[in-house]
C-alpha cells in the first residue's frame, strides 16, 4: 500500500475471478492517500476480459473502507472501466505439439498491446497515460 499510494496509475489484469483478493491492498492505499491529504486523482484501471471490471473491483474496495476514506475516495479516486485491444492472442506462431524441455518450463503466450479504450465518463481530471484513448 505504501508504494502504490504514491502512484498516481494503478493497472491490475489479473484474472476477474481474483479481483476480490486485491481489494484490501487498493483499500489500503486509498487509506494510506486519505491520511496523506493526497489531492492528485488516483485511477485504478481493471484491465479484464468483462464489462465494468473496475466497476466490479470498487465494490470489493469499499468493503474495506471507512466512511472518511470513502468520502476521500469519490473525491480524489477513479475506478475507469476499459476495454483492451486485442485480448485474443495470436498464437499460430508458437507450436504447442512440440515436447518441452526443462528450459522450456515457463513458455507462455503473450499478446501484443495496441490500446487501453477508458471511460471517458469515469475520469478524474489530470489523467495522461500513453496508449490510452478516452471513449
Amino acid at each position: 500500500p505504501e508504494i502504490m499510494a504514491s502512484c498516481d496509475v494503478i493497472t491490475t489484469s489479473i484474472g476477474l475471478t481474483q479481483l476480490p483478493d486485491i481489494a484490501r491492498s487498493v483499500a489500503d492505499c486509498i487509506t494510506t492517500r486519505a491520511a496523506r491529504k493526497i489531492q492528485t486523482p488516483l485511477h485504478i484501471i481493471a484491465a479484464e476480459n468483462c464489462l465494468r471490471a473496475s466497476t466490479f473491483l470498487s465494490g470489493f474496495v469499499a468493503d474495506f473502507l471507512s466512511p472518511d476514506a470513502r468520502a476521500y475516495a469519490r473525491a480524489h479516486v477513479a475506478f475507469v472501466d476499459c476495454e483492451v485491444d486485442q485480448i485474443v492472442p495470436s498464437v499460430e506462431r508458437f507450436d504447442f505439439t512440440a515436447k518441452a524441455t526443462p528450459a522450456d518450463e515457463l513458455r507462455a503466450v503473450m499478446e501484443e498491446f495496441y490500446e487501453l479504450a477508458l471511460d471517458r465518463r469515469q475520469v478524474k481530471a489530470g489523467l495522461d497515460l500513453v496508449g490510452a484513448t478516452l471513449c
